[in-house]
């Protein structure tokens, strides 16, 4: 039986293994990601390498025990002709942002003949809101006859979208929204709900390769808080 610690340290890295370029992420760490490894073969990059840390514990109101779990997630990456501080900020941003980004999805009625597709940013012509696709489903009607409606779903949403139109480059009134959308949390979405908050608290490159060296390598401390009962490690509190 696998503790809530545990529980969560699987959902993290279940959800950096999402982090690859076919998900609209700078590189493609997410194919390989391992638990405390410390050596890694060349032929594994790029990579991302886990290290679940000491956690401190409280003890709380109603025989709860509050643990802070900090969790050191490590991406390393060859960087070819680019310069290796381009590439360690590249993984830097990967990390935080499968880790602690929201995914939201955005309703959409009256799709019109361009299809929006993932890998387009979608901008409400009022709000002037920008969001990435990352995929979107179609419920009912069609593209071609202008009146698909579905779900997109985006990441990196910059502001909320009104009741208005999406403009997408200069294909303007792609479709049409109310507003409403919602999002799933890093709480669900990187801790599988386990935990009660997780935060990045610091990260970034502590050196850079010398010469004749072909990888580089940035790193992220999570700070993530859970709740079990006193005494029991295995049933939230």
């Amino acid at each position: 039986m696998n503790t809530i610690r545990e529980k969560i340290i699987l959902a993290m890295l279940a959800k950096l293994a999402e982090a690859i370029t076919a998900n609209y992420y700078n590189l493609d760490c997410g194919s390989n990601v391992f638990r405390c490894r410390q050596n890694v073969e060349p032929s594994e990059l790029p990579c991302f390498v886990v290290w679940p840390q000491p956690e401190e514990v409280t003890i709380e109101e109603y025989h709860q025990s509050k643990h802070i779990m900090p969790v050191r997630i490590e991406g390393i990456s060859l960087f070819n002709d680019t310069n290796p501080s381009v590439i360690s900020e590249q993984i830097l941003g990967d990390i935080i942002e499968a880790m602690t980004g929201v995914e939201w999805t955005l309703p959409y009625t009256s799709g019109g003949t361009y299809e929006i597709k993932a890998g387009d940013t979608i901008t409400g012509h009022t709000s002037k809101a920008t969001g990435l696709v990352t995929s979107v489903t179609v419920t009912s009607g069609s593209w071609g006859a202008g009146n698909a409606a579905g779900n997109i779903n985006i990441k990196r949403l910059t502001k909320e979208f009104q009741a208005e139109n999406l403009d997408i480059g200069t294909s303007l009134n792609v479709a049409t929204v109310s507003g409403t959308m919602t999002g799933e949390t890093p709480v669900t979405s990187a801790t599988g709900g386990y935990a009660d908050s997780i935060v990045y608290s610091s990260g970034g490159t502590d050196s850079y390769p010398e010469e004749g060296h072909l990888t580089v390598g940035a790193s992220a401390i999570l700070r993530v808080t859970y709740f079990t009962n006193v005494g029991d490690l295995y049933n939230a509190g």
